[in-house]
C-alpha cells in the first residue's frame, strides 16, 4: 500500500474550488497530482447539510423542493455555448480530413 500523505486545508480548499469549477474530479486530480478519489472524498466532506449525495439525496427530497432537471443556469451557459463552438470547430476539421482522405482514395482507385 502506498504512503498517506497529508495536505493543508489550504490545498484542499484550492483542490475544491477546482473541482466545483470543472464538475471533473479525475481532472482536477491530474491537474493537482493525486489520486481522484482524494479529490471526492474532499469533495464529499466540503458538502454542506442537506447537500447530501448525488441522485439519492434527490430522491429523498420533496418534489417541490427539487430543482427542474433541464433549466440551465446562466452561469453554466456560457461555458456550454463555448464547448458547443468547440465540438463544432472539431467536426468541421474532422469534416474536411473525411474529404480529403475520400479524395486521394478516389484518386488511387482510378
Amino acid at each position: 500500500m502506498g504512503k498517506t500523505k497529508n495536505y493543508t486545508d489550504a490545498f484542499k480548499a484550492k483542490v475544491i474550488e477546482r473541482a466545483k469549477e470543472l464538475g471533473k474530479p479525475k481532472v482536477v486530480a491530474k491537474e493537482f497530482n493525486i489520486s481522484p478519489g482524494s479529490v471526492r472524498n474532499w469533495l464529499k466532506r466540503a458538502k454542506g447539510p442537506g447537500e447530501g449525495r448525488g441522485r439519492q439525496a434527490e430522491s429523498r427530497a420533496p418534489r417541490a423542493a427539487m430543482p427542474a432537471r433541464r433549466s440551465i443556469s446562466q452561469e453554466s451557459q456560457g461555458s456550454d455555448e463555448a464547448f458547443v463552438d468547440s465540438v463544432r470547430r472539431e467536426l468541421q476539421k474532422t469534416e474536411k480530413r473525411a474529404e480529403m482522405l475520400s479524395r486521394l482514395l478516389g484518386e488511387l482507385t482510378t
